[in-house]
């Protein structure tokens, strides 16, 4: 399901709200996967069930990636 407008201006204004642990340009590690160990920046919120899906803008210009946010940790 992907967001309504509410969540999704509270997302891009920085306002934790819910379910959805990150904010726009939150920087996260990702914890499993192929990725494992490397960093990026949260970019957008895709979805929001079963649990939020945010796309991660990948340190070192690989591109972007999706994650679902069970595999995320935020980074200080």
């Amino acid at each position: 399901m992907s967001p309504d407008k509410e969540t999704n201006d509270a997302f891009y204004n920085g306002e934790k709200i819910g379910e959805v642990a990150f904010i726009i340009n939150d920087s996260v590690e990702i914890l499993e996967g192929e990725e494992k160990g490397r960093f990026g920046s949260v970019i957008s919120l895709i979805s929001l069930s079963p649990e939020p899906i945010y796309l991660i803008e990948l340190d070192g210009s690989d591109g972007d990636r999706e994650f679902p946010q069970s595999l995320l940790r935020l980074v200080d």
